[in-house]
């Protein structure tokens, strides 16, 4: 995930989604944005389960549909972000945030 946090909305016909900005890291000089919308029931559960522990190290498996570039001009730059719709979406890691200190060893 990016440091955005993602935001939780209704949309006019009352159906719940949450837009995400995560990364895709492909390698070390190789980070690629993405602007993802999850909606619906299933959107609904895991934010309520996930929503407000959420941190920019977690780590998130995807399924993605509807994939498109979208070319954004600004006064300052011209950029490019891909956007798609989540199908599926899982937390998978939240090892950094885990402070694990080693046992202590009597002898």
């Amino acid at each position: 995930m990016s440091k955005t946090r993602p935001q939780a909305q209704r949309s006019a016909d009352g159906t719940f989604g949450v837009v995400l900005l995560v990364m895709d890291r492909q390698g070390p000089h190789q980070v690629e944005p993405w602007r993802v919308t999850y909606s619906g029931p299933q959107a609904q559960a895991w934010w309520d389960a996930e929503g407000n522990t959420l941190q920019p190290v977690d780590t998130l498996r995807l399924t993605l549909t509807h994939m498109r570039i979208h070319t954004v001009a600004d006064r300052h730059a011209v950029r490019s972000e891909a956007q798609a719709r989540v199908q599926e979406l899982a937390l998978v890691a939240r090892a950094s945030r885990a402070c694990t200190q080693p046992e202590a060893v009597a002898h």
